[in-house]
């Protein structure tokens, strides 16, 4: 009789595939079987195929021996490369599973093949994913593989050292000096040591400039994308020929400065260096202005949280102009005594928003939201496959605290943007308080402006304001 499991011929068939791994496989096959009944057990609990992802997470294994068994799974039919109901949309609809491609998470590699395999699935999520909420995470990617390369390149500069003070040694008390031989290997090996520290100077250059700005959407970070990776292109190519010349040049000078033939290897190389500097110029605009077009906004670079920026330094020259224009109206002054206070304290009130401000921007910029997301995605999984009713009272507790932070997060960006319509309003009052001073120099006898009193009205609300965001730091500290 015909079995009425529609799992039944899926079981059989992987046992069948299980036979044929070959010792040239990733994995063993008691991995390979494993991780097959894993999958196929959590297959049988949804009652549809789900994704590479959704398999990694349901085992909790991301590296690469998973990885490869997962891969595989995937070319057998068992798995797709769509997360969720979109896997189920991709397979009726003979749509592409590349056109919905996964978001790699930070981390998921472990050498240099599986980081170019992770950038080329970063090109594909830039290109066609449907998902505009992706800055958190590329920001958090670019961290991870600006610290891997700094790691990398401190090992090799650990090494390249070692072995060229040995060499210098070598050359001056055992050969006695003479011939400098020892500039030889430096040189060529510093042809490679350049490279390197170009390439991570990019990529951390590249994980500085994400975080200054607010956010991205999807084509604003393909763009930027683009923009970094031709800037690495161009410093490395740089960097490499100025290094080789180098070389060429010491290799000349040594064994025959008679006749410098060096400049001919090296001008051929300039003119290659010249048209790729023109070439990356042209397109650095290019892109730059794609990037603004896009509405990409950078916040201004800070010292510090305390660090003012350019309103609050507007504000300081405005204020100085209007002292300027009162002092010229000499015993006619329309202001009184508490004119030059009230304004100094407003000033002082911009500062102090600008101040928190930034505060809540470095705040922001401090929230793995990408990470946020990823972990209320798991326990959400987890909480609808445990049948344990104490495992899954403690998963609704961590959802419930991730939701309380993801709602934080909502409040802090509206009071950021409250914030800055606050200091927009404030320092037009003083603008308009200047443009009144200037037409008030017409009129005789001058009368006390209107703007005058806005401003005292305006410091008397930021006051308010002030406190407020004050009393509001001081529960969330406590």
């Amino acid at each position: 009789m015909e079995s009425n499991d529609p799992n039944k011929d899926d079981d059989d068939r992987a046992d069948d595939d299980a036979q044929r791994v070959s010792a040239d496989d990733a994995f063993s096959a008691d991995t390979f079987e494993s991780i097959k009944h894993e999958v196929l057990a959590e297959i049988k609990r949804r009652a549809r195929r789900i994704s590479i992802g959704e398999a990694a997470t349901s085992i909790g294994r991301h590296d690469a021996e998973a990885a490869a068994v997962l891969e595989r799974l995937a070319r057998m039919g068992f798995l797709t490369r769509t997360d969720g109901v979109n896997a189920d949309f991709a397979d009726r609809s003979g749509v592409s599973s590349q056109q919905s491609p996964r978001v790699p998470l930070p981390g998921e590699y472990e050498d240099d093949d599986e980081l170019e395999r992770v950038e080329h699935q970063w090109d594909q999520v830039l290109e066609a994913s449907d998902d505009e909420s992706l800055f958190d995470a590329y920001t958090e990617h670019a961290g991870h593989v600006a610290r891997r390369a700094r790691a990398g390149f401190i090992g090799h500069a650990t090494a390249f050292l070692g072995v060229q003070v040995f060499l210098f040694g070598v050359w001056l008390f055992v050969a006695g000096g003479g011939f400098p031989w020892f500039l030889f290997p430096f040189l060529g090996w510093g042809i490679g040591f350049a490279s390197h520290f170009a390439s991570t100077w990019c990529k951390n250059k590249e994980h500085k400039e994400l975080t200054s700005f607010d956010d991205m959407n999807r084509e604003q970070l393909r763009v930027f994308r683009r923009l970094a990776k031709a800037r690495a292109s161009w410093v490395g190519h740089v960097v490499s020929n100025a290094a080789v010349s180098l070389l060429l040049m010491t290799i000349n000078m040594v064994t025959s400065p008679g006749f410098l033939w060096f400049l001919f290897p090296v001008g051929g190389m300039a003119i290659g260096v010249v048209t790729h500097t023109a070439t990356y110029l042209a397109r650095k605009r290019s892109l730059l202005k794609r990037l603004k077009d896009a509405g990409a906004r950078v916040l201004p670079r800070r010292k510090s949280v305390a660090a003012a920026s350019g309103r609050a330094e507007q504000a300081r020259r405005i204020r100085d102009t209007i002292l300027d224009q009162a002092k010229s109206f000499g015993d006619n002054a329309p202001f009184g005594d508490e004119f030059v206070p009230v304004l100094d304290n407003y000033v002082a009130q911009i500062e102090e928003l600008e101040q928190k401000s930034a505060e809540i921007d470095q705040i922001i910029r401090g929230i793995p939201t990408g990470e946020l997301d990823r972990d209320l995605a798991a326990l959400v999984r987890k909480q609808e496959s445990s049948d344990d009713a104490r495992m899954v009272a403690e998963y609704s507790r961590s959802i419930e605290e991730i939701e309380r932070q993801r709602s934080s997060l909502r409040e802090l960006r509206n009071e950021r943007e409250v914030l800055a319509l606050r200091l927009n309003s404030s320092l037009n009052a003083l603008k308009q308080m200047q443009i009144d001073l200037a037409r008030m120099k017409s009129v005789s006898p001058p009368t006390q402006s209107s703007s005058f009193t806005m401003i005292k009205d305006k410091s008397d609300e930021l006051t308010r304001y002030l406190d407020d965001l004050r009393s509001a730091y001081t529960e969330l500290e406590d």
